[in-house]
C-alpha cells in the first residue's frame, strides 16, 4: 500500500509523543489503509492510530476488566 501524507503525520506526532515521554522508540511500524501500528517487540506491546476523520481523538483503554 501507498503510505501517504496522513500516515507519515500520524507517525511523526504519534513518536514525539512517545519521545517527550521518554519511551524507547517503536521497534516495528505497520501501515494500514486506515491506520498506523506501532509495535515494541521487548514488552510485546502494540498501539494503533486510527486514521479517523473524527474532530476529537478517541481514546481506548485497553487494560481490561477490573484495572486501576
Amino acid at each position: 500500500m501507498d503510505i501517504t501524507p496522513r500516515h507519515r503525520d500520524a507517525e511523526a506526532r504519534f513518536r514525539r509523543l512517545v519521545d517527550d515521554a521518554g519511551l524507547e522508540p517503536p521497534d516495528t511500524v505497520t501501515y494500514e489503509h486506515e491506520s498506523v501500528t506501532f509495535f515494541w517487540t521487548g514488552p510485546r506491546v502494540a498501539v494503533i492510530v486510527d486514521l479517523d476523520d473524527a474532530e476529537a481523538p478517541v481514546v481506548a483503554d485497553a487494560s481490561g476488566p477490573g484495572s486501576c
